[in-house]
């Protein structure tokens, strides 16, 4: 037999916290802004929703099962790709499982057979591009097409200041990645010496492996 199922999910913001509109910093930076107009870069920018957009996300799963003789198997595969809703955040991941159970010598020993194989692969995001998307500049545009811009910064608009970069820019241009791979594998057999007397051994293997990096 043959099953299948999958699902579709979509994931939005719904709620964050309070911080100003462009028109808001304008009018209450207005002492501000008289002393100093270049503070009003003439953008209105919602930063938050610069560095956020709806997280689409699928799941699949295809399993196959059956038997021959005195055989019976079980095979399955996972697929998930998951999407956050911050920029460059989300995952890939694959998983495979296969169940096998053999009989022989009339019934009297069984010897099955299970193997499970996953690989993910994550995209975490930023979390400073949030925290920097509440404090920045309304009025800044995300990208500017001055020369200078274009050069350093690759388009992206930054200021020259302390502990002040470009949300959007922090989120598309850095990647802060991982890897995790998991097989488990176990064999195991079963023996009915008599009745009531079954004599059993197993051997078992599991192996993981995490890299990460940030670029």
């Amino acid at each position: 037999s043959v099953d299948y199922n999958g699902y579709t999910t979509v994931e939005q913001v719904a709620r964050t916290a309070p911080f100003a509109t462009a028109a808001e910093f304008r009018e209450i930076r207005a002492d501000v802004l008289a002393g100093n107009p270049d503070l009003d870069r003439g953008q209105s920018t919602d930063w938050i929703d610069e560095v956020t957009a709806p997280g689409v996300s699928q799941v699949h799963n295809l399993s196959l099962s059956g038997g021959v003789g005195e055989m019976s198997y079980r095979a399955a595969i996972n697929y998930r790709d998951i999407n956050g809703v911050g920029i460059n955040s989300g995952f890939d991941q694959l998983n495979g499982r296969l169940n096998l159970t053999q009989k022989t010598l009339n019934d009297r020993l069984m010897i099955t057979l299970n193997l499970s194989n996953t690989e993910r692969r994550s995209s975490f995001g930023f979390a400073e591009s949030f925290r920097y998307a509440n404090v920045y500049n309304p009025t800044e545009p995300v990208l500017s097409d001055n020369p200078a811009f274009v050069e350093n910064f690759g388009g992206y608009y930054q200021r020259d200041a302390f502990d002040y970069f470009n949300p959007v820019a922090l989120a598309e241009q850095n990647l802060n990645e991982g890897i995790f791979k998991t097989l488990l594998a176990t064999i195991r057999g079963d023996l009915e010496i008599t009745s009531g007397l079954t004599f059993s051994a197993s051997y078992n293997l599991q192996r993981r492996s995490n890299l990460f990096g940030q670029f």
